[in-house]
């Protein structure tokens, strides 16, 4: 009866963990989704690959990148992981990094990250419209700490873009009046603690 037995538990403990496996899988799976539904300005910020939710995948890279190894699952690129795990803000992946990430990815909530976004500047646009012909304006987006925040989401109107390693992104603007508003805005998302950050410029029209 006991050699029995044996198999009996091994099979037993290979059910538990394959269901163990699909249910953590599924998890992460439905954070992701509800990410890139809700917060997809934000979704890099706190991560090292294309999934919106923080998990253990970007937790074990800051880990790589604290101990100078290079970082497995940074499939955004290793220069890009070392600004978006970046999350105290300071310029490089340190263990503070590590605990912070640590904290986000069962969604505790963390009262201040200082290498969240912080500020938009706006730059670029004309001091004064003569007509309503299209320009080009530049985003600059720093975080908390003034840094460059990287790969962060910002709309103007109905487009959003991500900001470059620089921290910068461009924008093409075809005002339909005069004077004409610039709203910039990334979204808050309460689950990586950002708040909403906006800036606006309105352009004064040539009254002749």
């Amino acid at each position: 009866m006991g050699k029995n037995k044996i198999p009996i538990i091994i099979v037993s403990v290979i059910v538990v963990a394959i269901v163990a496996f699909f249910a953590i899988n599924s998890y992460y799976k439905n954070l992701a989704g509800r990410a890139a539904a809700t917060a997809s300005n934000t979704c890099y910020f706190a991560s090292a690959d294309k999934v919106c939710a923080v998990t253990i995948t970007d937790l074990a890279a800051a880990r790589d990148l604290t101990s100078l190894k290079t970082p497995g699952g940074c499939t955004l690129g290793v220069d890009i992981c070392r600004k978006t795990l970046d999350v105290n803000g300071d310029g490089v992946v340190t263990i503070s990094d590590v605990s912070i990430i640590n904290d986000l990815v069962p969604l505790k909530q963390v009262p201040y990250i200082p290498g969240a976004p912080g500020k938009i500047t706006i730059t670029g646009a004309p001091s004064l419209l003569k007509n309503l012909t299209s320009f080009q304006i530049v985003l600059n987006v720093t975080n908390k700490l003034g840094n460059p925040s990287v790969m962060m989401g910002v709309t103007v109107g109905q487009e959003t873009k991500f900001t470059d390693i620089n921290g910068m992104v461009s924008f093409t603007i075809v005002p339909d009046k005069m004077p004409y508003t610039i709203s910039a805005f990334i979204p808050a998302d309460s689950r990586k603690s950002i708040s909403r950050v906006e800036a606006n410029v309105t352009i004064p029209g040539n009254s002749t």
